[in-house]
């Protein structure tokens, strides 16, 4: 049986705390509305309002609909990528990794102010700003679907090597 180190159980309970403790601290900071006393009156309060319904279901709908354009993105490309352009991988694993590189809400605002200017105007009206944001959000989202896709979900099977050959 194999035994763990000290230095990798360090690791592990750093991982955690890293992890845990802005959920533990946001949740805790959401119980005080009430100066001097831990309560729920904050989501009573926010659970009340009708604009919480509203807002919740606007972003409910947005998700759905960047899910559903990031699918019809990400398949397609990396199938067309795996298997028809294997040299474009290392430009198409570039463009993927700014997500990880570079925060998702900077790129998402960069984006933004991309679609806002000519001849991309589409952050004239609140409808346009969610379409922007849709689309920023498509890309941070794709960038991380074809980069967990690629390597092995569109493996070509044998028959698929036989009819177009040596791939890659």
């Amino acid at each position: 049986m194999k035994r763990f180190s000290p230095f990798s159980w360090l690791w592990f309970v750093l991982g955690l705390l890293y992890f845990f403790v802005p959920l533990i601290s946001t949740f805790e900071f959401s119980l005080r509305m009430l100066k001097g006393r831990y309560t729920f009156e904050a989501y009573r309060v926010a659970f009340q309002d009708p604009r919480f319904y509203t807002s919740f279901g606007y972003s409910l709908l947005w998700a759905i609909i960047t899910m559903v354009c990031s699918l019809l993105l990400v398949v397609p490309t990396a199938y067309w990528v795996q298997l028809r352009l294997p040299k474009l991988r290392p430009y198409v694993e570039f463009v993927t990794l700014m997500p990880f590189v570079v925060p998702a809400v900077v790129l998402i605002f960069g984006l933004i102010r991309i679609y806002g200017r000519p001849p991309l105007v589409l952050t004239t009206t609140p409808a346009h700003s969610s379409w922007a944001t849709l689309f920023s959000h498509c890309h941070t989202c794709t960038g991380q679907w074809i980069r967990a896709c690629v390597p092995w979900t569109f493996e070509p099977s044998l028959r698929q090597r036989r009819v177009w050959g040596p791939i890659g």
